[in-house]
Parts: C-alpha cells; sequence; structure tokens
C-alpha cells in the first residue's frame, strides 16, 4: 500500500477581494490537489497460493511426525508391565484360580479382543492352575474403574490372593505373558515347596 501524499497549489495568502480574483484568475489557473503515491514495499499475492516446495515440506514433516507417534505407541502396545499392589482386590462374582488369573477387560464392539480372549484362552487351558475370566466394562464399569482401565483389551495378572502383578495394554503377546506367569506360578510353586 503507497503513501499519498498532498499537495495544494494556488495563491491564498488573504481573503480574496473582487479586484483580486480577476488578477489571480489571470495569474493562475485555478487551486487543485494532487494526490501521488510514494513507492513502498511489493505485497505477496495469497491468491496464487502456498510455496510449493514449502507445502511439500510441510506434508512430509507432518507424516514423519506422526507415523514416530504412532511407532511409539505401537512399541507399548501388548507389552506385559509389572505393577506391584500390596492389595488384595475383592472380585465380587469373581472366582480366582489358585496359581494366576487373567483378567480380560473387553467391550462388545472390540476386534482385538475376541483375538486376545483366544490368545487368553489358550495361555489359561494349557498352564495349570491359571484361569481366564473375560469381564465387559459396560456390565462392570465399577471393576474397570478399579483396575484403571482406558482402553480394551486390557488385560490384569492376578495371583491367588486378588494382587495385581502385571498389566498388559492391547492385544497381547503370548511369549511375554507366558513368561510373566511362569515367573509368578514359579514363585508360588517354590514358596509353596
Amino acid at each position: 500500500m503507497g503513501v499519498a501524499s498532498l499537495e495544494f497549489s494556488g495563491t491564498a495568502s488573504r481573503y480574496p477581494g473582487p479586484a483580486d480574483v480577476a488578477t489571480a484568475a489571470r495569474r493562475s489557473p485555478r487551486p487543485s490537489w494532487e494526490v501521488t503515491l510514494a513507492p513502498c514495499v511489493p505485497v505477496p499475492d495469497y491468491r496464487d497460493g502456498m510455496d510449493p516446495l514449502l507445502a511439500l515440506a510441510v506434508v512430509g514433516a507432518l507424516v514423519a511426525g506422526s507415523t514416530l507417534v504412532g511407532l511409539a505407541w505401537r512399541a507399548t502396545q501388548g507389552r506385559v508391565r509389572r505393577v506391584g499392589t500390596a492389595d488384595d482386590v475383592e472380585l465380587p462374582g469373581v472366582e480366582l484360580a489358585p496359581g494366576a488369573t487373567l483378567l480380560q477387560f473387553s467391550s462388545e464392539y472390540c476386534s482385538p479382543c475376541r483375538a486376545t480372549a483366544r490368545v487368553l484362552g489358550d495361555i489359561a487351558a494349557s498352564t495349570p492352575g491359571v484361569a481366564h475370566i473375560e469381564i465387559d466394562v459396560a456390565e462392570r464399569p465399577e471393576l474397570a474403574a478399579r483396575f484403571g482401565v482406558l482402553q480394551t483389551p486390557t488385560t490384569v495378572v492376578l495371583d491367588a490372593a486378588g494382587r495385581a502383578h502385571a498389566r498388559v495394554g492391547g492385544a497381547v503377546r503370548a511369549s511375554a505373558l507366558r513368561a510373566e506367569l511362569d515367573r509368578l506360578v514359579g514363585a508360588r510353586a517354590s514358596v509353596a515347596a
């Protein structure tokens, strides 16, 4: 945008009288206003759009950032995390196994929950003293709140007294869960002997 400067040309030193009007008309033309624009910095025209290289760089950075976040989130899914609680958890309506209980929180429309239930059922069937119990979070929200369940499936490994020893968020990795169960059930067997 330019800067406007105004200029007045003509003579008006005093109020003109009748004699002065005729003289002024002969000497100079009628007073006029002139508007001139000073040079200024050019303003970019945004109708042309964004620079294609800049747009490509922004899209590439967004894709790379979201990929890194997704990979970091995926690495935490299915991993067995040990949790140490000294509190015995009362689970009304749930019978705990003598070795360990795999308490799975799931929901009706959760597709990974069905696959997790199959894996946990196989592990419970092949490991003596281990039971698998599946709980729908919609039917038992108080248990889901008690264990701090934020996603389905979530699996909590309980000992015979009802203390939580491990927790798995997302689909279960069978080998990692078997190793945790061997540690837990093996420790119980060595204490009993």
